[in-house]
């Protein structure tokens, strides 16, 4: 079973190790109240047989050495023993759904902890601020991204109101997330749009080769073939290629006329990208082209 709370999971059958009355309903309850994916009866099952704490095992004591190193093995020891940050996720973080919901699709496009927690940070305005352990430790407790498989993610978020958003930064990486979170990744090839578009439009043509000649595949044909037209001529139409020239000679006249380079970028720029001002381009902060 991949669960993205797994280690919670056990964490919480741990703390109710001997209780019979403990069952998948309570279990649910708690995760619920959450917003965590819930778990079914015969998850439940393996979860609890999974378990195989000492004879001895006491949760409340922190300091018995068998449990402690029981807990330690199983991933369990910084929920089970708290610091500082740890216990702020449990009384902070995890009651904050709107924060949360942003980390969750960070974490499925594996953005770093740190990074995490300085764009949090900056767009709330915590009075007291994430750290990147508080991010870590509800990364391995509570939104696992590592331990679900791509099946098992699609049917835990079948429900989710984010899902499409938790997927595609899953599939896609950390600019796709930090995109769906309210962020600006800077594209620095502003070209690379039209590439991928121009190579999707070309599979998507491909594949209707195996189509019907229905009027409406003809029609999409069409519409594609279109579509490549117009990216093809914004890739390689006339001036699309001006600033790698305008690059590549000034590359040749820091090499051959270095005297001439200062006078180049006052009417050029340094970035080789004619701004027609005689400036240079000015550059967006926000990552616009």
């Amino acid at each position: 079973m991949g669960h993205p709370s797994s280690y919670y999971l056990k964490f919480l059958l741990l703390e109710n190790w001997g209780d019979e009355d403990f069952d998948s309903i309570s279990l649910n309850q708690t995760l619920t109240s959450y917003g965590l994916p819930g778990i079914g009866d015969d998850e439940f099952s393996y979860l609890r047989l999974s378990m195989a704490p000492p004879d001895d095992f006491t949760f409340s004591n922190r300091k018995h050495k068998s449990s402690v190193d029981f807990m330690k093995d199983e991933g369990l020891y910084t929920l089970w023993n708290p610091s500082k940050d740890d216990r702020r996720v449990l009384t902070f973080l995890l009651h904050q759904q709107r924060v949360r919901g942003k980390v969750d699709i960070m974490l499925m496009g594996e953005v770093p902890a740190i990074h995490i927690a300085n764009h949090l940070n900056q767009e709330f305005r915590f009075r007291d601020p994430l750290t990147k352990e508080m991010i870590s430790t509800y990364h391995h407790f509570f939104w696992n991204t590592e331990l679900p498989s791509l099946k098992e993610w699609e049917f835990m978020l079948d429900p989710h109101p984010q899902k499409d958003a938790l997927l595609a930064a899953y599939h896609c990486g950390p600019d796709q997330a930090m995109y769906r979170v309210g962020g600006n990744p800077r594209i620095k090839d502003p070209k690379k749009p039209l590439r991928e578009a121009n190579r999707q439009a070309y599979w998507v043509l491909q594949s209707l080769r195996f189509k019907p000649d229905t009027s409406e595949n003809i029609k999409l044909r069409s519409q594609i073939a279109r579509d490549l037209l117009t990216l093809h001529d914004a890739i390689h139409g006339a001036g699309a290629d001006t600033d790698d020239q305008l690059k590549k000679f000034r590359q040749f006249l820091v090499e051959r006329v270095p005297s001439a380079v200062e006078a180049w970028d006052s009417i050029v720029g340094p970035e080789g990208s004619y701004s027609g001002d005689g400036k240079e381009r000015d550059a967006d902060d926000d990552g616009d082209a």
